[in-house]
């Protein structure tokens, strides 16, 4: 050990101490920076600044944490809120709905003595047969087979099954319905029957006119007395006259004013027994 303090490390390390230390001196003395001091503030200045940008990079961070967080718990009440008013705006529909329908009822039943009426609603499409459904009321609310069914916008179909609690509806698109029509402005009749090679379009027919007829296109179909049938209910409009393939005789294509296949609530119309 004692030979390390003869050693030329010694030397060199005691003299640069010994110069450090008089730097220090000067500088406590004086007030001026010293070329220590310098290096030692290069050599901090990066580093607090490195230790700045992290600090304030954490905070961005945290504070866009937590700004998501309020955001999603706004974005959840706002949810919230739409769902609740889309619920009230479906029943509100829904009584909307039921009001013109009753209405509908009303005034068919002002004027047909001889009709009663009842307020269903859509089921279910039936099984062998695609254009129709069945309604919310049978036997149990005195429906029964031959009872028209409408909408407000017009003519529907007619009830062609009742069970206890629910009913069969073929519409003016089934190929099992045959309901007495006429187009007033020109006084002709026919009868409404459906055909595939329309149906699928949403249209119906107006048969057995004749090759004279004089409808036209745009006319408005509408049912006439019948025993089952209250008189003027509104069917659909002339879209098309054709000729049928025997040439004796005009079909009239009819566009609804109901779209069958977007049933929500009906009127059936009841004769009285």
């Amino acid at each position: 050990m004692q030979n390390f303090f003869k050693t030329k490390l010694f030397k060199i390390i005691l003299i640069f101490t010994a110069c450090l230390f008089g730097m220090i001196t000067y500088e406590i003395t004086t007030g001026k920076q010293t070329l220590v001091e310098k290096i030692l503030v290069s050599t901090a200045k990066p580093v607090s600044t490195t230790i700045v940008k992290v600090h304030n990079s954490a905070l961005d961070f945290f504070n866009e944490f937590f700004k998501c967080t309020k955001y999603k718990e706004e974005n959840d009440l706002l949810k919230k809120e739409i769902a609740k008013n889309r619920k009230m705006l479906i029943e509100l529909n829904n009584l909307k709905n039921e009001n013109n329908q009753l209405k509908q009822a009303l005034k068919i039943k002002n004027s047909n003595k001889n009709f009663n009426v009842e307020i269903a609603s859509f089921m279910a499409r039936n099984p062998n047969d695609f254009y129709g459904f069945s309604v919310s009321a049978g036997k149990n609310k005195n429906i029964s087979e031959g009872d028209v069914v409408l909408t407000k916008n017009g003519l529907v179909g007619t009830i062609t099954k009742v069970f206890d609690t629910h009913s069969y509806v073929s519409t003016i698109l089934s190929f099992d319905v045959q309901i007495p029509a006429i187009d007033s402005s020109k006084d002709e009749k026919g009868v409404i029957c459906a055909s595939a090679e329309y149906s699928k379009d949403g249209i119906t027919c107006m048969k057995h006119l004749n090759k004279s007829t004089k409808c036209e296109v745009g006319d408005i179909i509408s049912t006439f007395s019948h025993s089952n049938y209250p008189e003027e209910l509104p069917i659909g409009k002339i879209k098309e006259i054709v000729y049928e393939k025997n040439g004796m005789s005009c079909i009239a294509l009819i566009e609804p004013f109901e779209n069958v296949n977007c049933i929500k609530d009906v009127v059936i119309v009841k004769r009285n027994k």
